[in-house]
């Protein structure tokens, strides 16, 4: 059972791409460079229920994932918190599209436009990553300190377009 939850680690990113890509393809006009991932949700997009409804499915198998880790963690501390920042992320990602999707470009953004944006921020993410390093000694910890810096070196610049996708 315990190796099952794991392998939703693989398969709910898995879910979240081909939801992403078939999404972007029924979306008419959509275009992955000028247009973010949430507007495949967003309110009145063509594509909002199914994208809520497989995104919600790969949130469950991240959830699935997170139990999974927890189960392996034994009597690890930094194991178990990255399992519940893990949780926390799946918890951050529901919010999000469940109850904060944006609007459709052209329309004047509202409450639900603006949480959009500050959940869309999710430490949650990068906390998992911190203590999968703090937990690993292996390759695994020079993996997420690669990540981490990726991350945060490009940060800077994806905040830059914030206003830009509030506004719209």
């Amino acid at each position: 059972m315990r190796r099952a939850l794991l392998i939703c680690g693989i398969l709910a990113p898995l879910a979240y791409v081909v939801t992403d890509l078939v999404a972007s393809d029924l979306y008419p006009g959509y275009s992955f460079t000028d247009q973010a991932v949430s507007e495949l949700f967003a309110i009145g997009a063509p594509t909002a229920y199914l994208v809520v409804s497989l995104f919600t499915l790969s949130s469950g198998l991240f959830a699935a994932f997170a139990f999974g880790v927890w189960a392996s963690s034994g009597k690890s501390r930094a194991i178990r918190a990255m399992a519940l920042a893990i949780f926390a992320n799946v918890i951050d990602t529901l919010l999000l599209w469940n109850f904060f999707p944006m609007h459709m470009r052209g329309v004047e953004p509202t409450f639900t436009d603006t949480m959009h944006a500050l959940l869309a921020i999710n430490p949650f993410v990068l906390l998992s990553i911190l203590l999968g390093a703090v937990a690993f000694r292996n390759w695994f910890r020079w993996y997420s300190v690669a990540t981490i810096v990726l991350v945060l070196g490009f940060a800077p610049f994806a905040f830059l377009y914030v206003p830009y996708v509030i506004s719209r």
